[in-house]
């Protein structure tokens, strides 16, 4: 949900003037993005898969601003080649068109590509559409489109080890 209509309920909820509304959306943009926390595991991961060497690229939905400060105060950007935002391009996963660009940038096919995503419906489904391998993070769930699951972090690397054989 827009974190505007966030505000809009809260406001409305808590009898709190509207005129707030702009500060408070302020101070979120100002300060939340230094607050991300990453999933235990996440620069270990990252630094295992780019000494193999591999090309690392994430796609993410939202404001573009918002999602590259978030990246950069987990202090994950030096392993990262591209990343793609819905915020940038105006079209937002499961739309292809957002993995074609990553594709794109990456000079990668979707053959030569492994998707990690946690939702089935944004992140597997398409990337499987396109023919990349895939893994569904955080859940271990059966459907045509997951190549593989992992539950934690520490599992990727030889997950994508594997699946590039």
């Amino acid at each position: 949900m827009p974190k505007v209509n966030v505000y809009k309920e809260l406001t409305n909820t808590f009898s709190i003037d509207n005129s707030m509304i702009p500060k408070m959306l302020h101070d979120l943009n100002l300060h939340f993005p230094a607050s991300s926390i990453g999933f235990p595991g996440l620069k270990d991961m990252l630094q295992s898969l780019k000494q193999k060497p591999y090309k690392i690229g994430i796609i993410t939905n939202g404001r573009d601003f918002y999602q590259r400060n978030k990246i950069q105060a987990l202090g994950i950007s030096d392993y990262i080649d591209v990343i793609v935002t819905s915020g940038e391009l105006g079209i937002k996963k499961p739309d292809v068109a957002i993995f074609y660009d990553m594709l794109g940038k990456l000079q990668s096919t979707p053959e030569q590509s492994i998707f990690v995503g946690d939702d089935l419906t944004k992140d597997i489904v398409p990337a499987k559409h396109l023919g990349m391998r895939t893994i569904l993070m955080g859940q271990s769930q059966v459907h045509p489109g997951i190549d593989t699951n992992c539950r934690e972090l520490s599992e990727v690397t030889l997950a994508v080890e594997k699946l590039s054989k």
